[in-house]
């Protein structure tokens, strides 16, 4: 592959329409003839390029989506290929991973007591 070619402006309006088709940076990449490395450079160098991609992947979320809903209404496709490529490509909105966080500072004065009981030797937990 060759050198990339310059960006030019007209270029944003290609990624937009690839990426309101639910296609992937690396679509976008293969309709302008360059690499994703070229994608990343150009939103680093580009403030017209980087909102439009910014809008555009929020168009592609928007269409896995809404391609997700008419499958589950019946419409012809494959639900769990959908279901799939959300949960990989927007991992931070669909995901089956629950995260809880616990802190110490809520442990029962009761639980402290047994814990600092075992520890010191102590097993009542009582003070004698």
């Amino acid at each position: 592959m060759g050198r990339p070619p310059k960006y030019r402006r007209a270029m944003c309006a290609i990624a937009l329409e690839e990426l309101s088709q639910g296609r992937s940076l690396a679509g976008v990449a293969k309709a302008l003839g360059v690499s994703r490395e070229t994608i990343y450079e150009w939103k680093n160098t580009h403030q017209e390029f980087s909102d439009t991609i910014k809008k555009g992947l929020d168009l592609s979320l928007a269409w896995w989506e809404e391609t997700l809903a008419h499958q589950a209404a019946g419409e012809k496709g494959n639900p769990a290929a959908a279901i799939f490529v959300l949960k990989n490509r927007w991992h931070t909105e669909y995901r089956d991973k629950i995260e809880n966080e616990v802190s110490i500072h809520e442990i029962p004065e009761s639980v402290h007591t047994a814990l600092s009981a075992l520890f010191t030797g102590n097993q009542s937990g009582n003070d004698q």
